[in-house]
């Protein structure tokens, strides 16, 4: 899909480099684009300019900005195989509704990758019987998170448990679902809402769905912690992702509630993934 969205000096640049590991392309106007491969920042001989952003932007959205403007105003474009570009520029708003953003001035470019039992070496440790425990996998941010809980997706809804799983997929990361398909795999037992706010997916979905298992990525405030407080409290197991790079920072967080049986921390000290350990609900260390 890469090779569909960039111009071509930019992917001619690109041609040499280990495409397999490329994680990000941050594209800045009048500066030098940069690649993120396994967590280094490499800086590619050639220069963003508005041009260039502007091709992306047109080929993200088939040359019809407009039709990805819902998108944009939530700061991303999401297109096939499963690759988010994020936006940056002017924010047009009326009031308190925000409209758009024009004159966009830098993109970041993020490339999903599927990493296939990555969560093996901690699965034991959250399962209870034929079902899992509403866990909370805790990194700072492009450690890992998002690669993590898809494979536990992979996992709990159809290779090692078949738990019927409901993936709320606000930002189009987990499934990333295109035209109505899943471009990446998480599981035959797994239903997916893709763009909802979390608060409508746990309100309407879990009702309407009868999921055993809720997953979502990136709690975010409150609201978030308590729509899964709610979820727990009706039998459903919740497995989510929130940005914190240690157990300190998370336990700082004011929203902070203990409403999660497992914790998982990540870290990127030996690249992205790397397990710190699995923490019962007390957060004592159980690996």
């Amino acid at each position: 899909m890469l090779s569909s969205l960039l111009p071509k000096e930019l992917w001619e640049a690109l041609h040499n480099k280990n495409l397999n590991s490329l994680q990000e392309l941050r594209i800045r106007v009048n500066a030098p684009v940069v690649a993120c491969i396994n967590n280094k920042y490499i800086q590619m001989p050639i220069t963003a300019t508005n041009s260039i952003i502007q091709q992306i932007l047109l080929n993200a959205s088939n040359h019809s900005l407009y039709t990805v403007n819902d998108q944009i105003i939530s700061g991303y474009i999401t297109i096939k195989g499963g690759i988010r570009i994020g936006v940056a520029g002017e924010v047009v708003a009326d009031g308190v509704s925000i409209k758009t953003i024009k004159n966009i001035s830098s993109l970041n470019i993020r490339v999903p990758h599927q990493v296939s039992n990555c969560c093996l070496a901690v699965l034991d440790k959250l399962k209870i019987e034929d079902s899992i425990y509403s866990t909370l996998i805790v990194a700072p941010p492009a450690a890992g998170k998002t690669t993590m809980l898809r494979d536990l997706a992979l996992k709990i809804s159809g290779e090692v448990l078949q738990l019927n799983t409901l993936i709320i997929d606000e930002r189009y990361e987990l499934a990333s679902f295109y035209n109505g398909t899943p471009q990446l795999k998480v599981g035959e037992f797994c239903d997916v809402l893709s763009g909802a706010k979390k608060s409508f997916g746990f309100t309407n979905a879990i009702r309407s769905m009868r999921p055993d298992v809720v997953i979502t990525d990136e709690l975010g405030g409150r609201e978030d912690f308590d729509a899964c407080e709610n979820a727990i409290s009706c039998g459903v197991s919740v497995v989510a992702s929130i940005h914190a790079g240690s157990l300190e920072e998370l336990t700082s967080k004011s929203y902070f509630k203990k409403v999660f049986s497992r914790y998982v921390l990540l870290s990127n000290k030996q690249g992205a993934g790397t397990i710190e350990g699995v923490f019962d609900k007390c957060l004592k260390p159980l690996y």
